[in-house]
């Protein structure tokens, strides 16, 4: 029988360091927020949520050209896509 653990444990750790990067934000600790979205979009490359926040993150920071970068890759994923259109416009007039 397969064990669950590694997998239970990965998303355990998962679950923590998104939770560590919304506190981040919350906080206005923009700057150290990006690795830990940056780590969570490179362990999820499929789920738009880390990059958009990472996206964000780097916008906050003033990170500009990056966040665009972050924020298109996030907008080609269906659910999110008109949040990150407007976030991708404010960037553009700045």
């Amino acid at each position: 029988m397969l064990s669950m653990a590694p997998l239970q444990a990965q998303s355990d750790r998962l679950a923590a360091e998104s939770k560590r990067g919304k506190e981040l934000m919350e906080a206005k600790n923009f700057e150290e927020a990006i690795p830990v979205y940056r780590d969570l979009a490179r362990a999820l490359p499929n789920n738009p949520g880390p990059h958009m926040n990472l996206g964000l993150a780097l916008h906050l920071a003033g990170h500009d050209q990056e966040a665009v970068s972050e924020l298109r890759l996030a907008s080609s994923f269906g659910p999110f896509r008109r949040f990150n259109l407007a976030h991708l416009g404010t960037l553009w007039v700045r």
